[in-house]
């Protein structure tokens, strides 16, 4: 449960804000007109996102990262456009100097553009949080099991608070807006999407600067030093700060709800303008809410569920050279693993990785055995290990694996490698090893 409380809240937590403060901005500033197009951004960003995740599910698309280059780029793109148009156009004497079509032209750009921005918001992040329930690999569990109904709560509780927040964030900058502080609203908006934007750059340079994408060359290495690890590094405070502007904006709301006089000609009138702030104190509650998950999710949560194994050293394979005298494969006797538990290889190529390989008896005394690389495509060089029960799990996630399922692509298994075997022993070429080195360390 925890494993996805901690997934689901990096990756919708933010979002969440930044959805929210965008449609407060949109439905203030422009009215019936941006209350529409946030929707339809709204619309679009789910039906687009629905449908990047079935063809990622089904199809392997060749050099991803220039799809998803292209994607952050224009999100990116978007936001300056909006920030440049809405500067720009707020100064008194450029208004007065532009004629009255090139305005309307402006108020529809903007928020259009501003609606586009929500919609690749869901685009780029429905994927993963969609496919974490086919992540729910339980090895022969089913999905009435106690472990499916756990991950699936951590993964529906986290979505569910962040889609309160978003509607939370929504009715406090309305309120805000309609008391008459237009100015902490359009500050709001900008902190907020410019938080996300700052991140989605950050993703940006972790794609592009290890491919030497960006020239000079002296900027491409300030960007990945500064950018790339440092930013990257601390991404959780992204999240921190967003909610901890949004909680000094519900502050000022709570204070401004006890002490702020309006006038009134009826008791009706003086209920109906006494509810909208009750509204944006109930509301505010919430933001409070997801940054104690997101700080828990950052730190306590994931000690607790950080799982400390004790468990056998790698072992050391026979090392088989070829007439060049070169490493040509690594021979495992089936004498020394067929016990049906988990046995550990490493081997440490020439360029310095330390690649390891897991074999393993799927079932006693009948020859079927589960090889490959102890690490996989999805929590990375993480690893597995056997507990007392005889389950392969995940060091990472905590999935339980398939016994039956090890050796074959997919999910959270082992990555799959070539190899031979014949009546004494298992043989893995070094190249296999060697053109998987980079999912290990040196």
């Amino acid at each position: 449960m925890l494993t996805y409380l901690i997934k689901v809240s990096q990756d919708v937590l933010l979002m969440s804000l930044a959805i929210g403060v965008v449609f407060a901005y949109l439905r203030s500033r422009y009215g019936l007109w941006g209350k529409r197009i946030a929707w339809m951004g709204f619309g679009l960003g789910i039906l687009s996102g629905s449908i990047r995740t079935a063809v990622i599910k089904t199809t392997r698309i060749r050099n991803q990262y220039l799809y998803t280059t292209s994607w952050y780029s224009i999100v990116l793109l978007l936001f300056l456009i909006v920030i440049l148009a809405t500067i720009v156009f707020s100064i008194k004497p450029v208004r007065r100097a532009v004629k009255e079509k090139v305005l309307t032209v402006v108020n529809f750009i903007v928020p259009s553009c501003v609606a586009l921005m929500v919609a690749f918001y869901l685009f780029l992040s429905l994927p993963t949080v969609i496919m974490y329930p086919f992540q729910f690999n339980l090895g022969d569990s089913g999905i009435l099991s106690k472990d499916f109904l756990l991950r699936l709560a951590g993964w529906l509780i986290t979505i569910l608070l962040a889609a309160l927040c978003t509607l939370a964030v929504d009715k406090l900058g309305s309120v805000l807006y309609k008391k008459g502080y237009r100015g902490v609203l359009v500050a709001l908006f900008f902190i907020i999407t410019g938080i996300y934007a700052f991140n989605l750059f950050t993703n940006l340079t972790y794609i592009v600067t290890p491919r030497n994408m960006i020239k000079p060359r002296e900027l491409n290495s300030f960007l990945f030093k500064y950018v790339a690890i440092k930013a990257g590094n601390n991404r959780e405070w992204y999240t921190y700060i967003a909610y901890i502007v949004v909680l000094v904006t519900a502050i000022f709301a709570w204070v401004e709800s006890f002490i702020k006089k309006e006038p009134y000609k009826t008791n009706a009138e003086r209920r109906k303008l006494r509810a909208d702030w009750k509204t944006a104190r109930r509301y505010s509650v919430v933001p409070a809410i997801c940054l104690i998950l997101a700080v828990l999710c950052s730190t306590t949560f994931v000690e607790l569920n950080t799982v400390v194994v004790t468990e056998a050293p790698s072992e050391t394979p026979l090392v088989v050279q070829n007439d060049f005298g070169e490493d040509d494969h690594l021979q495992i006797p089936l004498t020394s693993v067929d016990d049906g538990h988990l046995h550990r290889f490493e081997y440490v190529t020439p360029d310095g990785y330390h690649t390891r390989v897991i074999v393993l008896l799927k079932q006693l005394n009948t020859g079927n055995y589960g090889v490959g690389l102890d690490a996989c495509e999805i929590c990375g060089e993480a690893g597995y290990y056997e507990d007392k029960d005889g389950q392969v799990i995940c060091k990472k996630c905590g999935v339980v694996m398939n016994r039956s399922t090890i050796g074959m692509k997919g999910g959270c298994n082992p990555i799959i490698i070539d190899y031979d075997i014949n009546d004494t022993d298992i043989l893995i070429p070094v190249s296999e090893l060697i053109d998987n080195q980079k999912s290990f360390s040196k």
